[in-house]
């Protein structure tokens, strides 16, 4: 599985939408990964999750094996947070 996340601002991802899920298909099939996700990390969630599952939709070049989920900021850890502390 690839999963891509991301915390661009949804009203700027919804507009190129249809470009992000071609090239997350492409580099899922090149890499001979099962399914594509991607992950937006949002503010608003409740809010912004429709705004970009209403995008999705209209994305003609989505098929069964490409997804979209929309989680609150904060909820996805930053791993490389003490990356640059030396810890």
């Amino acid at each position: 599985m690839l999963i891509v996340v991301t915390s661009e601002p949804v009203a700027g991802l919804a507009a190129h939408l249809a470009e992000v899920i071609a090239e997350g298909k492409r580099a899922r099939d090149e890499g001979k990964f099962n399914r594509f996700r991607l992950v937006v990390q949002a503010g608003k969630p409740a809010e912004e999750s429709a705004e970009l599952f209403r995008a999705f939709e209209s994305v003609s070049d989505k098929d069964e094996r490409t997804h979209v989920h929309v989680l609150p900021k904060g909820e996805v850890p930053n791993f490389f947070s003490h990356a640059s502390d030396g810890n």
